[in-house]
Order: C-alpha cells, then structure tokens, then sequence
C-alpha cells in the first residue's frame, strides 16, 4: 500500500488468458450484485488446501507495471451499494441476503472497503489480492486454510488500486462437511496484516494442508503465499 503517481482501470468476472492453476467463473444473477463466485477449487487431487482467488479490478490504471498480467472484470462498489459502512481500510464478513434463508453457496460476502480519504494502492498478483481464509486449529492458533501466488512470471506482479469510498466484494462458497470451527479472512497488502470479524463455519483437517503436487515446488509462508523453492 502506498502512494502512486495518479493513474483510472478492471466487475467479478472473466479473465483474459486466465492463468493454468485456476479459473474465475462468473455468476450470472444481478441478485448477487453481479460479483463472480469465488470458485474454490481443490489444491491437489488428493483434496487438501485450497485456492483462494480474491480477484480485484483496479480503479486507476498502474502505469509503471510491467504489463502481461491477467486483468480481472471485478470492479470496485460504491460501499452504499453494497450496505458496508467504514471510515478506515476494513475487511468484513456479511451474510449474503441474496441466497434466501437457506443461504446456499454464496451465504457470506467477503468486502475488502476503503473508508479513508485517499486511494490506496495493493500489490496484486495476476490481479489477485493477499486475502486469505483463516481457521483454528486443535490448539487453537490461527492457520492459513487457502493459500495463493506462487507466479515465477515477473509480468505477474502489478498494483492494484481502490478508491475512496469504494469496495471490492466477493460472494464465497461455504464447506458442507469438516468440523466447525472459528474462521476469518486475512489481507496482507500492507505493513501490518488486517482481519475480518470472525465467523463459525466448517473445515476439514486437511484444509490446513499442502497437497504433495505443491509441496515439491512450493513452501507455504505464514500469509498463505506461496513461494517458489530454488530450481
């Protein structure tokens, strides 16, 4: 985060050249405030930690990127739209009103609303964002249960901005089996990481996992961030 030259820029959705390891689909159903469902799909074959793609379309343009990095349709709300209220860089967890009593896979949005008085700008990764699911363990401590990045492309790497009084939201799928637990999204974006509000849901003992396909090339940082291993 940090200030740029000005620069203007990309609703939840398509990608162009979407990146080999995963796929933004969107959801077509205005109900949902035309946001994309975050697909969370599974991080190895034998079904263990998950992708988390928190795509964001930026506000202005980033002139000094390199260019080459995948552009997302998610463009930023007005936080009246989406009934967020913030007066400084919040992350929240809502219920999802638009799923109906008996929620459905979208139950919850996850905001990300910058309630201050500048545009503040994010590193992004192939226009994906630092924002995480977090979970309890068995002893209780806090643990990435999705994990992102691991681009080894330096036409990746880009910045991604968010204007003041405007908001990202994705709709996000809920598990249906696992032990329920305390949860909460995380965003590394900037010096200091900043939580949601929690909430009780479900996950699995080896949501908490590196599946082997990853483990061979990647390790997994405490974000949740992979990191390419040494060739």
């Amino acid at each position: 985060m940090g200030s740029r030259p000005a620069k203007v820029g990309t609703r939840l959705g398509r990608w162009s050249n979407p990146p080999r390891a995963w796929t933004l689909y969107p959801k077509e159903n205005m109900l949902t405030l035309a946001a994309a469902l975050v697909m969370i799909q599974p991080a190895d074959p034998n079904g263990t930690m998950h992708r988390s793609v928190f795509a964001a379309k930026s506000d202005l343009p980033d002139t000094q990127a390199a260019g080459g990095f995948c552009i997302s349709e998610n463009a930023s709300w007005g936080m009246k739209e989406v009934a967020v209220n913030a007066n400084k860089l919040t992350l929240l967890v809502k219920k999802n009103d638009c799923c109906g009593p008996a929620g459905g896979d979208c139950e919850r949005l996850v905001a990300l609303a910058n309630g201050t008085k500048e545009t503040l700008w994010f590193s992004a990764e192939d226009s994906v964002i630092g924002v995480v699911r977090q979970a309890q363990d068995v002893t209780g401590q806090w643990k990435p249960v999705e994990y992102w990045g691991g681009s080894d492309c330096g036409n990746s790497f880009h910045h991604v901005a968010l204007l003041s009084g405007r908001c990202w939201v994705w709709n996000v799928p809920q598990a249906k089996a696992g032990v329920t637990t305390k949860n909460r999204y995380a965003f590394f974006g900037q010096k200091e990481p900043l939580y949601s509000n929690e909430f009780d849901a479900k996950v699995e003992a080896t949501d908490f996992l590196l599946g082997p396909t990853l483990t061979a090339d990647y390790s997994l940082q405490p974000t949740g961030r992979l990191a390419p291993k040494p060739r």
